[in-house]
């Protein structure tokens, strides 16, 4: 495995390599590390060059201290690397942050995977959410903010134990976001283009991949990326809710492995 510090456009950015063949580059949600593709690494490199990286703001990546684009961090990461095209796969806001790259860069997508996806139309209620609960650990501590999270059963199921334990061993260990009011989506500025014609604009084969237990915002979401990008399909796996590849990783690797082969 190869790891390093990419000084990309104006910050500096963490990020693991490992495996070989065509890069599939691994996008985290809004308050994991990269740690939370660990389920995937595995299985993801018997058949891929995996790129996984902290986003600016989380893990062992730079905290940012003013207004910034995930997508050009993308875009900026991959030219850093030699990238030239590859497979992107993004969870959660990472999701958000895979459609606002895969719309301003489309010719370095082979292909999207979009998990358990946000939009980014939605940044500034996710930023409002995320806001309440900086001042909940600030209020009644992080370990309080943390529980109150992992008891959102849209969030994770309670029954995955190991998912949540893994989860609540991520976010204890970047609990400098929760203090910071999460600048990774505060300071985040997406493309000033309306939703669908962001989606429009996605050529690349798509995967939108939804949990049965996820929050029915984010199965409409799913429905809308169906419904917007021309080449997409979607599917669901029974038994998770958001965090759908620490819930569910054997059927998600599946999943994501299937779409890519074909």
């Amino acid at each position: 495995m190869k790891t390093g510090i990419a000084k990309i456009n104006e910050t500096e950015i963490y990020y693991e390599i490992s495996g070989a063949g065509e890069p599939l580059v691994l996008v985290n949600g809004s308050s994991l590390d990269l740690q939370m593709w660990d389920a995937q690494i595995d299985a993801f490199n018997e058949h891929f060059q995996v790129v996984r990286y902290d986003l600016r703001g989380i893990g062992k990546s730079a905290i940012p201290e003013k207004n910034f684009s995930h997508g050009e961090d993308i875009y900026h990461l991959l030219k850093f690397l030699d990238i030239e095209k590859a497979h992107i796969l993004g969870l959660s806001v990472g999701g958000a942050f895979a459609v606002d790259f895969a719309s301003e860069h489309p010719e370095m997508v082979d292909s999207l995977i979009l998990a358990a996806a946000a939009t980014s139309n939605l940044r500034d209620e996710f930023s409002e959410g995320l806001s309440a609960l900086s001042a909940m650990a600030k209020e009644k501590g992080i370990s309080e903010a943390i529980e109150t999270l992992l008891q959102i059963p849209t969030f994770i199921a309670p029954e995955n134990i190991e998912a949540v334990q893994k989860t609540r061993e991520i976010l204890l260990r970047n609990a400098r976001i929760f203090e910071d009011d999460f600048p990774v989506i505060r300071l985040w500025q997406p493309p000033q283009t309306a939703i669908d014609e962001m989606l429009s604009k996605i050529t690349a084969p798509t995967l939108i991949i939804v949990g049965s237990k996820d929050d029915s915002a984010i199965h409409e979401i799913a429905e809308n990326l169906e419904r917007n990008i021309s080449n997409s399909k979607r599917v669901c796996i029974e038994g998770a809710a958001h965090l759908v590849n620490l819930e569910k990783p054997k059927d998600f690797n599946q999943s994501v492995i299937n779409f890519l082969q074909k």
